[in-house]
């Protein structure tokens, strides 16, 4: 299949977004075993995303 450059784009972001959500279970995975506690995830204020 031959992705038009709006759909590899789009792709792209997807992609990011998956490794994104992946990073921040490994790293919420690796708190927790080591004596953290999560208290949220992925927390959204109007300046931005904390993780």
């Amino acid at each position: 299949m031959i992705l038009t450059g709006k759909r590899k784009q789009q792709n792209k972001k997807i992609q990011a977004y998956r490794r994104g959500i992946r990073a921040v279970i490994i790293a919420g995975l690796y708190l927790t075993l080591t004596g953290w506690r999560v208290l949220v995830w992925r927390w959204k204020c109007p300046l931005g995303e904390i993780d």
